[in-house]
């Protein structure tokens, strides 16, 4: 199906429109494409849609995915095409906002994309998603609002790179997801809020760029994190104000063995953590 380019309403042409609340709610379909005379999604549009895909003439032109607009909808990619590359893609390149519970309860989207052109993403807008990575764009500049819980519940979601644009994650963003278990933060990531990864049970370590300065005592409470490995020096970290959880589980940067005693680590050949055994 094809949402209609333009259309007439009491002997007036309409170039352009919304998909109002509820329009395709609980329908089945094979595949959607939405025009580019559609401007935002409302909410509730496709909630609990039976759906292959869901394609789009120009996203640049729908600007706004209003609260719940695919909640429980199963289709198999989203702003992207029926390829090995495209399937189970959620593809949010050319939308600026995501509303809470956009996405949440989908079933068969996999990994999500976060264009440039996103600035605002609202609470649990993918919850309780299939999703198993998010990737951000890696030119991206512009800042991005989060919202609390944006990205928490998703108990299948594995991996997520942090750009550096992201400077503060606010409280409760990676709640409960469970299986998340490789975690990025770019340096220029500033600040971490309360029970930013709660009950990331799979998280074991993680990387501390420099820049990260504040830390909520209550950031990785209920995870299970072993270590946290400090980009910097020894000398950078004393500088630092850390939680007295992070600070007792902290080994600093050191990229020759150190002649002290400590805790330090570096990058092995392959590019993974490697701890400085003592003397």
């Amino acid at each position: 199906m094809t949402l209609p380019s333009e259309f007439t309403a009491g002997g007036v042409s309409v170039p352009s429109y919304e998909i109002f609340a509820g329009a395709f709610a609980e329908k089945t379909f094979n595949r959607i494409t939405v025009s580019a005379a559609v401007t935002a999604i409302g909410s509730y549009a496709f909630y609990n849609a039976s759906v292959i895909g869901i394609s789009f003439e120009d996203p640049t032109k729908c600007t706004e995915i209003a609260s719940y607009a695919f909640a429980g909808c199963g289709a198999m990619y989203f702003n992207a095409e029926m390829t090995a590359e495209g399937t189970y893609l959620l593809n949010l390149e050319g939308f600026s906002s995501v509303g809470e519970y956009a996405f949440t309860e989908t079933t068969r989207l996999r990994k999500v994309c976060v264009s440039e052109s996103v600035t605002e993403i609202g609470q649990r807008a993918f919850a309780y998603s299939a999703v198993e990575s998010i990737a951000f764009a890696p030119e991206r500049t512009q800042a991005l609002a989060l919202a609390s819980y944006a990205f928490a519940y998703m108990t299948s979601l594995q991996s997520v790179a942090i750009p550096s644009c992201l400077t503060e994650l606010p409280q409760y963003l990676f709640r409960g997801c469970t299986r998340l278990a490789d975690v990025s933060l770019a340096e220029g990531v500033e600040s971490l809020g309360s029970y930013v990864f709660r009950d990331c049970s799979a998280l074991t370590a993680v990387v501390l760029p420099k820049s990260l300065t504040d830390i909520a005592g209550t950031a990785f409470n209920s995870s299970g994190i072993r270590a946290y490995y400090f980009a910097g020096t020894e000398e950078e970290a004393e500088g630092i104000s850390y939680p007295t959880a992070v600070r007792n589980a902290l080994y600093c940067y050191s990229e020759e063995d150190p002649v002290n005693d400590g805790n330090y680590w570096h990058y092995d050949a392959e590019n993974g953590i490697s701890v400085w055994e003592m003397i």
